[in-house]
C-alpha cells in the first residue's frame, strides 16, 4: 500500500482510514498511542501542518510494521520532505524512484540512458552544474576531469539531447529528469561503471594526498542472512553523506563515494568431469 503514496502524510491518512474500516472502535488517538507520538502531533502531520523529524520517522516506520525496504521508502519520504536543497531532493527523488516499483515502471531507460551510467564523467559532469552554475562549457570540463575537448563537448551534448542538462545563458544547468535502470543492458553498464570508477580511485591512491581523500577497508565475517541489514548500514552510511553535502559550504570538488561488500570465499564449483 505505501507505495501508491510519494507523500508520507497522505500514507498515513490512507493507513488510519484502512484501520478504522476494519474496526470500528479504532481512531486517530488509537494509532497515536500505537506510534508513541501524541494525537495532536498525528493529526498535524496528516494535514500537513508539521513534519516528521528523521529520527521519529525511523522510530515510526518500525512500530507501523513496515519491511525493510518499505521502511526505507518511508524515511526517504521524510528525509526529501524535510530537505531544503535542491540537489538533494532531486537525489532523494531518484532514490525514491528506485525504492517504489510502481514509479520505476515510468522511467524506463532507452538505449541512450545506458550510455550516460556507463561512462562515469556522465554524472560527474551532471554534478560540476553545482559547482559552476555560471559557466560551464566543455572546455571546464576537459579541464576539470581531466577528459579529452571531445569527449567533454560530445558529453555535454549527449546529457542535453536526453534533457538531462540545459542551456541556460553561457552554461549547463541541470533538469529535474530523471531516470533509472532496468534489463541485463542496464546491469552491463552499471558493471562498466562501477569498473572505471574503481580505475579512478586507483589512480586517486597515487595522486591524491590524505588529506584529499579517504580510503579505508574491513575484512570480517558474516552471516548471509545477516547481508540485507548490512546493507541498509550502508544505504544509511549514503544518507549521511547526503545530509552532509546538503550542509557543506563553498563546495567546489566533486567526490564519488563507493562501498564494495562482497564474499571473499567462493570456493569454485565442483566440475563433475573432474577426477575424484
Amino acid at each position: 500500500m505505501i507505495y501508491q503514496f510519494t507523500s508520507y502524510s497522505k500514507f498515513l491518512a490512507a493507513e488510519l482510514e484502512k484501520r478504522k474500516s476494519a474496526n470500528a472502535l479504532y481512531s486517530l488517538r488509537s494509532m497515536s498511542l500505537q506510534l508513541g507520538i501524541s494525537p495532536t502531533t498525528l493529526s498535524n502531520v496528516i494535514s500537513g501542518k508539521k513534519k516528521f523529524s528523521e529520527k521519529t520517522a525511523e522510530e515510526v516506520s518500525k512500530k507501523l510494521r513496515l519491511s525493510l525496504k518499505e521502511s526505507k521508502y518511508f524515511q526517504t519520504m521524510v528525509h526529501h520532505e524535510n530537505s531544503q536543497d535542491q540537489n538533494l531532493k532531486q537525489i532523494l527523488e531518484s532514490h525514491l524512484i528506485i525504492l517504489n516499483p510502481l514509479l520505476r515502471k515510468k522511467f524506463e531507460l532507452e538505449e541512450d540512458y545506458f550510455i550516460v551510467l556507463s561512462e562515469w564523467y556522465h554524472i560527474a559532469i551532471m554534478e560540476l552544474t553545482y559547482v559552476f552554475p555560471k559557466k560551464l562549457d566543455a572546455k571546464l570540463v576537459s579541464e576539470q576531469l581531466n577528459i579529452d575537448l571531445e569527449t567533454a563537448q560530445s558529453a555535454l551534448t549527449l546529457l542535453e539531447r536526453l534533457d538531462l542538462l540545459e542551456k541556460k545563458g553561457e552554461s549547463f544547468i541541470k533538469t529535474k529528469k530523471k531516470f533509472t535502470f532496468k534489463s541485463e543492458l542496464a546491469n552491463h553498464a552499471i558493471r562498466h561503471f562501477h569498473r572505471t570508477m574503481l580505475g579512478q580511485a586507483q589512480t586517486s591512491l597515487i595522486e591524491q594526498t590524505s588529506k584529499e581523500k579517504f580510503i579505508g577497508s574491513e575484512t570480517f565475517p558474516l552471516a548471509i542472512e545477516d547481508l540485507d541489514e548490512a546493507k541498509d548500514i550502508i544505504e544509511n552510511c549514503f544518507q549521511q553523506l547526503l545530509k552532509l553535502s546538503e550542509r557543506s559550504h563553498q563546495r567546489k570538488h566533486i567526490y564519488h563515494a563507493g562501498i564494495q561488500l562482497f564474499q571473499l570465499n567462493r570456493p569454485k564449483k565442483r566440475d563433475f568431469n573432474d577426477n575424484e
